[in-house]
């Protein structure tokens, strides 16, 4: 089997594809609700905008198109996300192409990026945005690669097209870019790709991309900015010296999540090859190895001087999605057959897509008998059909969270879903006339401690729209089991009919 990949180029290819198509099967055997990003576009692809929230709108944009197109349901959701998923592997297999000789290698490399949690597992349970940029950087990656062996004027566009696409899928794909560029200005042969005057055709493109939302964000720079911030400084200590020995510390702990088991993988199939003395070391290997240092460098700087205490495996991924580009890179230099490395890794490579997908159903078919229910056991469809058959579709839903009203926008069609989360989407005065449910959680399980109230945050803005008179109703409690539930255990709903 390892020859044919070697002699049958399509057949790599057809892996990816036959992988990811394994995951949208998988998830389209499960239950049909939504985890947290999912839910949120779903609740999002109501309105089209420029911008959104504290991310940039790639996704939604993306994801907004194929919802008119094919409408909003998890099967649009899982295909786009595994169309990506496809899409980045294979554009890094390509990226890896550009600049190793043998075939073997370049598969090596994209199958490395199965050894990644992040990218494998994290992006299939529940990322977008983080999709997004991942599909990005190696577009991005792909066209670097090409403008540096075989520059021309469509790579240098399509440098900047990739440059721009990414930093509409995540803002921390600046990192990238800065790293990238400054790793090429350090050393003569990449420094003189960079000054070349097509680099102009790169700033071009990108800015063409970008300005749409860059004009949004100019407007709105406070939500855009300070939410990234705030994240980066969750968890910071209020002393200096405590604060920058955690912000040190969690850029340690990042690394090692993001890139330890693709680390120890590479160690233990390829050992002292990976840190042999290369001195035909390729002049793309040598700028990714500035671009770790300098990406480390920057890091520090945030924590000693922005108050950065916290870096997110996701946030450290536009440059760390390196590491398997490298260590083939490494591997080549020593002078590895794509042959050798090639049969060593596919085995791990296999194991790992029937680990995933196993583990991905496993964690919720089994969840009953573990007692650790995810979110996709809960029984939003359950409720959605029960309040249809009691007064039929509501002409719009207010739900206490985004989750809950991202899971309603999938299950009542027909209903526009409050989504006071985002006021520039709809205001008091855009609930449509006719029968308005207000929804929220009933303290989760049964057995649980019970309080039916409707929540304070809640409360307040069903008080700003409607008045008291809802607030003095009695709401209807329903309890619905979970699914693949062990032993009748159940999830709670509360909820209220407003006439409009």
């Amino acid at each position: 089997m390892r020859e044919a990949f070697l002699k049958r180029p399509a057949l790599f290819p057809l892996l990816i594809c036959g992988y990811f198509a394994l995951q949208v099967l998988v998830r389209l055997l499960l239950p049909h609700e939504l985890e947290l990003d999912e839910a949120q576009q779903s609740l999002l692809s109501q309105w089209f905008a420029w911008g959104y929230d504290t991310q940039p709108p790639l996704y939604n944009w993306v994801y907004f198109a194929v919802s008119r197109l094919f409408g909003n349901s998890l099967a649009s959701l899982t295909i786009l996300k595994n169309l990506l998923l496809a899409g980045t592997y294979l554009l890094y297999y390509a990226a890896a192409r550009t600049v190793v000789a043998e075939r073997g290698l370049a598969m090596v490399a994209a199958l490395g990026l199965l050894a990644i949690p992040h990218l494998s597992f994290e992006s299939q349970r529940d990322l977008t945005h983080s999709v997004a940029m991942n599909f990005s950087a190696a577009l991005f990656l792909f066209a670097l690669m090409r403008t540096l062996r075989r520059p021309s004027a469509l790579a240098y566009l399509l440098l900047g097209l990739a440059a721009g696409i990414g930093l509409i899928s995540k803002y921390n794909f600046a990192l990238l870019l800065a790293t990238s560029g400054l790793a090429a200005l350090i050393d003569a042969e990449t420094r003189k790709r960079l000054l070349d005057w097509r680099i102009l055709l790169s700033a071009a493109a990108a800015l063409m991309v970008l300005l749409p939302h860059a004009l949004w964000l100019l407007d709105n720079l406070t939500l855009g900015s300070e939410g990234s911030l705030d994240k980066l400084r969750e968890g910071a200590a209020s002393g200096l010296l405590t604060q920058i020995i955690g912000g040190l510390s969690s850029i340690l702990e990042g690394f090692a999540g993001y890139g330890a088991l693709a680390t120890v993988i590479f160690v233990v199939l390829y050992g002292k090859r990976l840190w042999a003395r290369a001195p035909d070391q390729t002049v793309e290997a040598r700028l990714i190895e500035r671009m770790l240092a300098i990406f480390a460098v920057l890091l520090v700087g945030l924590v000693l001087f922005a108050g950065a205490a916290s870096f997110k495996e996701r946030w450290l991924s536009p440059v760390l999605i390196t590491l398997p580009l490298y260590a083939v890179l490494r591997l080549q230099a020593a002078g590895t057959s794509g042959k050798l490395a090639f049969s060593r890794f596919l085995p791990v490579a296999l194991i790992i897509m029937l680990v995933i997908p196993s583990v991905l159903a496993l964690r919720v078919v089994g969840s009953g008998w573990t007692g650790n229910y995810q979110k996709i056991n809960v029984p939003y469809s359950d409720l959605a059909r029960q309040v249809g058959a009691a007064k039929g579709a509501p002409a719009a839903v207010i739900a206490q969270d985004p989750h809950l009203a991202g899971n309603l926008r999938l299950h009542l069609p027909g209903s526009l879903i409050d989504a006071r989360w985002y006021p520039s989407f709809m205001g008091d005065d855009s609930l449509p006339p006719g029968p308005v449910l207000v929804v929220w959680r009933a303290s989760g399980r049964d057995g649980a401690p019970s309080d039916p109230a409707m929540p304070a945050s809640l409360a307040a803005h069903v008080r700003k729209t409607f008045g008291d008179a809802p607030l003095t109703m009695p709401p209807e409690i329903v309890s619905i089991p979970f699914h693949y539930d062990h032993n009748g255990e159940s999830y709670r709903f509360a909820y209220v009919w407003v006439e409009r």
